[in-house]
Order: structure tokens, then sequence, then C-alpha cells
């Protein structure tokens, strides 16, 4: 991971999951992270008045456009107090919508890792936290999302979360090893088996565990089957029961995060974590 993109809507969230990815940086070799702002006027804007009855003159966007950046350079002064020495930390003031603004950043740029902050628990909007269906779904990039409580520490264990069904189409086997190359972590592959089918030595299951096992070889994992009749509630109290710093999610059509792309299940496992939660896809 050589770069990361960072948008940044300078919520207390955002600002705290680009402290968190400074501090990421130190452990996986980054040299660059991008801090991305969207301001978006509508072309409507500085010609019809807005519902409060305030028509917007360019002079008002022109200084508005000057306080964001001057907010842009105030955290990248804090990230770069952070990351190692060499490593640069650019800002980018887009006046694209959001989601426009990330994709075409990725399109100019090779982006390693995007890093998201959550939605939280106290009522508070985040431009970016209520985005990250959208957003995910868009980008090439990897997906980090980062829960406002998570702490920033070295990467010891990580969870991977598998159905153990439709392995070798689930899991973005590249990406894994692009990523484990960098973390070095130790794995924890678990299931969350709500039909207990491991109890009952379910011979389909077993096949496909054995090309889970083979896959996964390289990295030395262990092995864990939980039955839990809510399976995100049963994915976060795993990784908090064994000390995880993350928790890698795999947005496949056949993993059991069916449909992630498609509903809340990942707001509600960003907003239960504790942990960043890392997209693979």
């Amino acid at each position: 991971m050589r770069t990361y993109l960072i948008p940044t809507d300078f919520s207390a969230s955002s600002v705290a999951a680009a402290h968190y990815a400074a501090t990421l940086s130190k452990q996986t070799s980054v040299t660059r992270l991008i801090l991305l702002h969207a301001y978006y006027v509508s072309p409507f804007e500085n010609v019809l008045p807005s519902t409060e009855f305030v028509q917007l003159t360019e002079e008002d966007i022109e200084e508005t456009s000057r306080l964001k950046l001057k907010e842009l350079n105030d955290i990248k002064a804090e990230l770069q107090a952070i990351v190692n020495e060499g490593v640069e930390v650019k800002v980018h003031l887009s006046h694209l919508p959001l989601l426009r603004a990330v994709l075409e950043m990725q399109e100019k740029t090779v982006i390693d890792l995007l890093v998201l902050c959550s939605n939280n628990n106290k009522g508070e909007y985040t431009q970016v936290g209520h985005n990250i269906i959208q957003i995910s779904k868009i980008s090439p990039a990897p997906v980090l999302v980062v829960p406002e409580k998570a702490v920033s520490q070295p990467l010891k264990t990580v969870v991977l979360a598998c159905d153990f069904k439709k392995v070798t189409e689930a899991i973005p086997q590249h990406k894994l090893k692009k990523v484990w190359d960098l973390i070095n972590a130790e794995l924890l592959v678990v299931n969350v088996d709500t039909k207990s089918l491991h109890v009952r030595q379910d011979p389909k299951m077993l096949a496909e565990e054995s090309a889970l096992h083979e896959m996964l070889e390289p990295y030395h994992p262990k092995y864990f089957f939980i039955n839990h009749a809510n399976t995100i509630q049963g994915i976060v109290d795993f990784a908090s029961e064994h000390g995880a710093q993350m928790i890698i999610a795999l947005p496949k059509k056949h993993s059991f995060f069916q449909s992630i792309l498609h509903s809340n299940t990942t707001e509600k496992l960003t907003v239960k974590s504790s942990v960043p939660v890392l997209l693979l896809k």
C-alpha cells in the first residue's frame, strides 16, 4: 500500500480516521497520503437563492474554498507529525460531488487504500460516513472503514470473516496477498455458523474448507467456527475477545456478506465494531 486516499468532511469522525491512517502508514510502507475534501456548489446556487433565501456570490464561494483549504492544511500538519520521515501528505480540494471526487482521484492516481470514517452513534451527520456504501461500490481500491472509537495501534491480529462457502470465488486472493505482505499479522479465519454445519460434518463444507486451507496456507492462519444467531454481532464479539486490531470482510456474491454493498450490513458492522473493517472485493 503505497498511497492512501482519505476523504474528509472535517467532522470529528473523519479527522480521527485520518489520524488512524497516518499511524497505519508507519506499518505499511506508505509513501503518500492524500487528504481529499469535496466542496460542491451547484451551478444554480449562485443564480438562485437557497431555501434560507441566501444567494451565493463568486466571492462567497472563493472565501469558503479558502477556509476549507486552510482546514485541509491544518489536518495535513497534524498528519505530517505522525507519519514516517519522507512520507508525503498532500491535500486536494475538489469542486465535484463527493462520489465523483473520489472516483476522479482514483482515475488520475493509483490508490492502494481508501480510508473512510464511519457514522457514529452520537447522531452526528458525516458526509463521508453517510456515503460508505455508495463509495465502496465505486471504489477500485480496497476500502478501510474506521470507527471513531478505533484506537491507533500496530496490527498484530486480524480477523478474516468467511462463511467457507464458494471460497475460491469469495476471496480476492491477489488483494489479500498484497495486504498481508505488508502488515504481516496473525490471521484468524472465522466462520459464523448459524446452521451448525461444521458440527454435522457437512461434506460440501468440508470440501470447500480444504480449498480454503490450501489458499490461505502461506499466511499460517488459525481457523475458528462459532455459533451465533446474529452474524454481525458474532464477528464483532469474536474480534473483541481475541484482541484483534482489524476485521477483513469480503463483500462478494457468495460470501456471507451477500449483497453487502446493496444493504446496510456494512454500516451495521462498522458502527458496532470498535476496530476498523477492511472491505476486499
